[in-house]
Parts: C-alpha cells; structure tokens; sequence
C-alpha cells in the first residue's frame, strides 16, 4: 500500500511518510530473509537461498527507489487520481 500512497500523492511533502515507510518495511522484510537462510532445513537450502538472495537484493536497492520516487512525484508526473 505504500508504494500506492507515492503514486497517489500530489506533491512530496504528502508521497514522503508513505516513501519512508516503504524504506523501513523493506529492511524488515530483509531482516526475515535473513532468518530463514538461517533456519532453513538441509534439503531446501539452495531454494532458500535463491529465494532470499534475491529478496535481500531487491530490498537493498529501496534507497534507490526512494529517489526516484521523489524526483517522480515533484515531476507532476500524473497520477490515478482524476476527476
């Protein structure tokens, strides 16, 4: 829902606690990849890994997204909202 409040908002000042949000929770979802390379049984190991490696990399990209979320939003780039 984060990423909807970006694209949703008219201006940086409302898309910011929704981008700072979307920051915060990725590196928590990194967090829990991390667990469950940890707790993963034998047999499903290299499945695990895969999975969460690419997680893992997705999410450390976030900071990345967040500037380009704000340059998108003070853009005007349209958004959904239309009357």
């Amino acid at each position: 829902m984060e990423s909807r409040g970006i694209y949703m908002s008219a201006d940086w000042a409302a898309a910011e606690p929704f981008a700072k949000n979307l920051i915060r929770q990725l590196g928590e979802l990194q967090d829990v990849a991390r667990a469950w390379m940890v707790d993963a049984i034998a047999s499903q190991q290299s499945n695990i890994e895969q999975l969460t490696g690419g997680l893992i990399n997705s999410c450390a990209s976030a900071p990345n997204w967040y500037g380009l979320a704000e340059k998108r939003v003070q853009s005007g780039c349209p958004n959904v909202r239309r009357q």
